[in-house]
């Protein structure tokens, strides 16, 4: 992994300035830009924008009436055991 040092303290936007090589004062940054400033490590992920079908299909999956959600916390929580944890235990 290699990493960039800064020589100089920068305000964040005359970093981006440079970076870019133009003035992004007078509008806002584009995605692309975004992109652009960003620095991705290995095994990071960059997803565009979920599309409608994409979100549907994750709101269809995701979706529980209350009483399921709730089930399936107090389920969560009794398999971790939370009580048995000396830790969490000695906060109270």
């Amino acid at each position: 992994m290699s990493s960039t040092v800064l020589i100089e303290p920068l305000p964040v936007i005359e970093f981006v300035n440079q970076l870019l090589n133009r003035d992004i004062s007078a509008r806002p940054l584009s995605h692309s830009d975004r992109v652009k400033a960003c620095k991705f490590v290995d095994g990071q992920r960059y997803s565009k924008r979920l599309n409608e079908r994409q979100n549907t299909a994750l709101l269809k999956v995701t979706c529980q009436h209350p009483n399921e959600r709730e089930k399936d916390i107090l389920k969560t929580v009794g398999h971790n055991a939370y009580a048995q944890d000396p830790m969490l235990t000695s906060l109270g």
